[in-house]
């Protein structure tokens, strides 16, 4: 529920989508699984989870979406064999920056040092280079390159 609310999705949308999506999924909590998600502006489900065929349908109006348009925000979500969302890749899977509940108290790291984003960028905000903090850290100069982008993003 936070991140729909994070993406600002209005209270009354987000109730009366669960309702419907309780009902299509199947499912107690249909916004903690795999199988939800929102572009911020629209709650959808996977096509093939409500009986439809290939990408994606908004639950409150039933109107499909291509696959490509709403694979990107999967691409930044890891999911348990349980279906349900585990680690947050915000800059998308494969790059340094991760919220994963298991590890830094579920705050931005860098996942190669578990290092908190918001202490890599004050790092180099307080005038050091980034082989420096890098070293100090034992984390690469990506990951501090990342986290600091990451940072940036977050404060705009």
């Amino acid at each position: 529920m936070r991140g729909f609310l994070a993406a600002e999705v209005p209270w009354s949308t987000l109730r009366k989508a669960h309702d419907r999506a309780r009902t299509l999924l199947g499912h107690p909590f249909p916004f903690s699984t795999k199988r939800c998600f929102t572009d911020g502006r629209s709650i959808f489900a996977q096509a093939s989870n409500i009986g439809r065929q290939g990408g994606w349908t908004e639950i409150l109006t039933g109107q499909a979406h291509f696959d490509a348009i709403v694979r990107e925000t999967f691409l930044q979500l890891e999911f348990g064999s349980d279906g349900l969302p585990t680690r947050w890749w915000p800059l998308v899977m494969g790059h340094s920056v991760l919220l994963d509940p298991q590890r830094g108290y579920g705050r931005p790291i860098v996942d190669d040092g578990g290092v908190p984003t918001a202490v890599l960028a004050a790092a180099i905000a307080a005038g050091d280079s980034e082989s420096r903090v890098a070293t100090w850290f034992q984390v690469s100069r990506a990951s501090v390159r990342e986290a600091v982008r990451f940072e940036q993003l977050h404060a705009a």
